[in-house]
């Protein structure tokens, strides 16, 4: 029931039952349509009361479910209209919704026959309800903009040898401070893999992020976030953890298997050599130079 301007998106059923769908979203960031059961997810929330009240005097029977429909839009999305601040944003509020409105339309479905519907639904006209909303939106606390929204057009951008360098300091930097270890023998590898990847064809689905990020949230409270890929399979992403968040037990095991893989590969080596260091720096392990170790064995 759902068009968008781009033809492809993703709609995910994050929270629901064999009876009813509970959450809805259409599109991906930095853009997209959310459609959420709003009476579920005020049961546990700071808000109940107010929002109840809110419902109670706008005649809403609180014994129906209540839905929310809301557009998310990041300041990726934002920037592309030129709105970079609170005051541009709430100026062009209504510019922005009735384009919203346009990018993601709700459909008239008999509008259309049941096999264009199913191949090609982009012709069937926009829904009377989704057309009055659009209309009628109005936020009249701000000053509005009567000018159209010019979506920006992506500037051409020329990479030069002062970007290159820039961006290898930032990224040494980084390294730097997460404690990861490098040196040129372990450059060099990184600039051979960049040279060979310039003779090999990489096509856009290879380079394509085959997932999305979703969140997800339970009955109970309960929030986990996952990732869902094209063939529908979701599973929870692995969390990564800097050594230095590891407690003593965990930096102790960590480093035996790390010790026991280090000969495998260079990058094995360099993860052995950043545990050592941090467990060295916590005095986990004896600080015992080649030098000492001769001298304290011959009494």
């Amino acid at each position: 029931m759902f068009s968008t301007k781009k033809k492809k998106y993703s709609t995910i059923n994050e929270i629901g039952n064999s009876n009813t769908t509970q959450t809805i979203y259409i599109g991906k960031e930095p853009f997209k349509l959310r459609l959420y059961n709003k009476g579920l997810e005020l049961k546990k929330s700071k808000k109940f009361e107010l929002m109840n009240e809110y419902f109670l005097n706008n005649d809403f029977d609180l014994e129906q479910p209540i839905f929310n429909v809301e557009f998310q839009m990041h300041r990726t999305h934002l920037r592309l209209y030129s709105v970079s601040t609170l005051d541009e944003l709430l100026k062009n509020i209504k510019n922005l919704f009735q384009e919203a409105m346009d990018e993601i339309r709700l459909l008239d479905t008999e509008s259309i026959s049941p096999k264009n519907l199913k191949n090609n639904k982009y012709q069937a006209k926009t829904h009377f309800i989704w057309e009055d909303i659009k209309q009628n939106f109005d936020l009249k606390n701000f000053l509005q903009s009567s000018l159209p929204l010019e979506r920006l057009k992506r500037k051409i951008s020329i990479y030069s040898d002062e970007k290159f360098e820039f961006e290898c300091i930032a990224l040494f930097r980084k390294a730097h401070i997460n404690n990861l270890y490098f040196d040129m023998e372990y450059l060099e590898e990184f600039f051979k893999k960049a040279k060979e990847s310039l003779t090999k064809t990489i096509t856009t689905k290879e380079i394509k992020k085959d997932y999305i990020d979703i969140d997800v949230i339970y009955q109970d409270g309960k929030k986990e976030k996952l990732r869902q890929f094209n063939d529908g399979k979701t599973i929870t992403p692995v969390s990564t953890v800097s050594v230095k968040e590891l407690n003593d037990y965990d930096l102790h095991i960590y480093l035996e298997k790390t010790l026991e893989n280090q000969h495998k590969s260079i990058k094995d080596k360099h993860i052995y050599e950043v545990a050592l260091k941090e467990a060295l720096k916590r005095g986990l392990i004896p600080d015992i130079k080649s030098g000492e170790a001769s001298s304290k064995g011959n009494p």
